[in-house]
């Protein structure tokens, strides 16, 4: 079982992916940062220096994909492994990152955020499994207990 967001890769159609979790991108920047004041237009945005989160899974995250869709592009100036060190980055220096809403007032850190100014599809995290853990009792379970607590904090999907 993985926690994740959707990928398009040859072969995985044949797990089981359960939406759990949707949640809006929001703009994150360090407190005192030129964003953090005023609208955050889509010039402005894109006139910042991004920090982005660095998958090896193929294919481009719903911000890129919205971005290119607007045929424009971002100056990413760092791209690191996880969403804890974009959000540090962010915190700590002019680069600014859009990431999930949750994660990001989950973190504690000083950080300011803005509506992203353009239209992005939501992230979603899934639960993701093989088919044939399916019926078994305990893998059942788990996966009814992650879906009972994304209910508790907001934004569920889905079901077992």
């Amino acid at each position: 079982m993985a926690l994740v967001p959707r990928v398009d890769i040859d072969g995985l159609e044949q797990f089981v992916f359960r939406p759990i979790v949707d949640d809006e991108h929001v703009i994150v920047a360090r407190r005192g940062h030129p964003l953090a004041r005023g609208r955050a237009t889509l010039e402005r945005y894109l006139g910042c220096g991004h920090v982005v989160v660095g998958t090896s899974l193929p294919g481009l995250s719903p911000v890129q994909r919205a971005i290119a869709r607007l045929e424009r592009s971002r100056d990413v100036q760092a791209r690191v492994p996880s969403l804890l060190l974009a959000l540090s980055l962010a915190a700590e220096t002019d680069l600014v990152a859009t990431l999930p809403a949750r994660i990001v007032r989950a973190s504690g850190l000083p950080l300011t955020t803005r509506p992203v100014p353009f239209e992005v599809e939501p992230f979603t995290l899934h639960i993701v499994f093989h088919p044939r853990w399916t019926t078994d009792p305990r893998h059942r379970s788990i996966r009814e207990s992650l879906i009972s607590s994304s209910t508790a904090r907001g934004r569920p999907r889905a079901s077992t």
